[in-house]
């Protein structure tokens, strides 16, 4: 990845002493004016060069640029510049840098932008020299792009802003660590060096990146418009667009060089993810196929205030490499009582469909796969155990009206399920004692984290001061080795 030369005896001073001048020799008795500090940091915005397009600090992480933030415009050849406070300057190495790029802006290879899009430059989650340059392209784009999508799929509670960043040492190894994955699985994608992805490749007269750019700012042009006709349909979510191309959803669904639109919003309680194959042609904002739609809606449940129940229900859709598709779901019932934390989770069996337009009507009735979740802290570490059960264990039998939770709220009884799942043995150090079609257990301390399996194994994945990762296996939780 990009190499960012520290400096950590200048940042210092500057957060510690502020590095103002001492006292004046005529006048020794009189404090010094105080004079604001500033740190210039400056780059380039790549397509060709664009001039006219603003270039922001998204301090608070929300993706949205906002009236505290600072921001530029790029002039010829690309060239931004900022003078930023010591507070500013802060968050430089925390925060992402965008860049708003207006119709009207001249690309210099292209002519005037007839498109408005988005580009942006990942944060470097280490101290940076103001003289390092920071370039701006569709390949720094793609790299914060993957960890955006990816990272608020998976967790969309966190917020990655500048002093989330600097205060949490294991969010900042987490996203260093995804940063790290994302950009060598591009480097492999892409056939491209890191150093490529962050280089000025006009300057350097990369033809290949300039090509590779030039296909992923189509796809940045796409993403933005259908980004703001989404954002129209739901004013109050939080919605992220991505349009690209991919060999990898080529071989799997039998398409050649096609282009493909992952789609995820967060609107209240109802989330939807979404990747589909768009139609072929100038027009990407029309819907070929979909391949993978997840709907899920979130909601209060019963009338228990006691133990603050939650109910969430999904169904997906998935398309199978030969056109036809299949239809599956979950609803998972979640409580907390003394301190722990439980979940009882339904799973529906999978269903053939013709053109997944009847996944919709999917119901929580029939089900094939049960789950009991328990998760605590003790000492400061954290806790989890997961059983699962199907039709050949009996505990499967156990809570048969318990299906379609939120048509049934109202004859269940929250508290004869959170009594009974209290009396089973689910610490970490307790045998199961339950049959179950597996079970898998995890403790969480400080950057170490241990999965125990049923079937007789463990992994252990620690985090390193790098963000990196380190796993090894073993057999019998003491002895660990290398990962077959």
């Amino acid at each position: 990845m990009h190499t960012f030369k520290l400096s950590l005896a200048a940042l210092s001073c500057s957060l510690l002493f502020g590095c103002g001048g001492g006292s004046s020799p005529s006048s020794q008795n009189e404090p010094d004016p105080i004079v604001p500090q500033t740190t210039t940091y400056s780059g380039k915005v790549i397509d060709g060069y664009v001039s006219g397009a603003t270039v922001w600090l998204d301090i608070n992480g929300n993706g949205e640029q906002d009236d505290n933030e600072p921001s530029t415009v790029s002039k010829e050849a690309g060239d931004y510049a900022f003078e930023f406070t010591d507070q500013q300057a802060r968050c430089v190495p925390y925060a992402t840098m965008y860049v708003s790029v207006p119709v009207g802006a001249i690309d210099e290879d292209l002519g005037e932008v007839t498109e408005a899009y988005e580009m942006s430059f990942p944060p470097a989650l280490a101290p940076i020299e103001d003289k390092t340059l920071l370039n701006i392209s569709p390949l720094t784009s793609v790299i914060w792009e993957q960890i955006n999508t990816k990272y608020k799929t998976q967790d969309k509670a966190k917020i990655l802003s500048c002093d989330a960043l600097i205060s949490d040492a294991n969010l900042r190894n987490e996203i260093s660590d995804e940063i790290k994955t994302v950009t060598n699985e591009l480097v492999q994608f892409y056939n491209l060096s890191a150093e490529q992805m962050y280089a000025d490749f006009i300057k350097n007269d990369d033809s290949k990146a300039y090509a590779l750019a030039q296909s992923i700012v189509t796809g940045l042009k796409s993403a933005y418009e259908q980004r703001t006709a989404l954002q129209q349909k739901h004013p109050n979510a939080e919605v992220r667009v991505r349009v690209y191309q991919s060999d990898k959803h080529d071989a799997e669904y039998k398409f050649d060089k096609a282009w493909y639109r992952d789609i995820v919003i967060y609107d209240d309680g109802q989330d939807i993810i979404e990747t589909v194959k768009l139609k072929d042609g100038d027009n990407l904002n029309q819907v070929g196929a979909v391949l993978t739609h997840l709907q899920a809606s979130d909601s209060a449940w019963g009338n228990n205030t006691q133990y603050s129940p939650s109910l969430r229900q999904r169904i997906d859709t998935y398309r199978n490499p030969q056109g036809s598709y299949y239809c599956t779901g979950n609803e998972r019932l979640m409580f907390t009582k003394d301190g722990v934390k439980y979940e009882f989770v339904n799973s529906v069996p999978y269903r053939d469909s013709a053109d997944g337009t009847d996944c919709a009507s999917t119901t929580f009735n029939d089900i094939f796969e049960r789950q009991y979740s328990f998760s605590y802290q003790e000492s400061g570490d954290t806790f989890s155990t997961e059983l699962f059960f199907r039709d050949s264990e009996v505990e499967f039998e156990k809570f048969t009206q318990w299906v379609d939770l939120k048509a049934n709220a109202a004859t269940l009884e929250l508290t004869q399920l959170a009594d009974y799942l209290s009396t089973i043995d689910y610490k970490y150090d307790d045998a199961v004692s339950l049959t179950t079609n597996y079970w898998r257990k995890r403790h969480e301390s400080g950057t170490t984290q241990i999965d125990q399996y049923s079937n007789g194994t463990w992994k252990k994945t620690v985090t390193n001061n790098d963000g990196t990762r380190t796993e090894t296996c073993s057999t019998d939780g003491v002895t660990y080795g290398a990962c077959s």
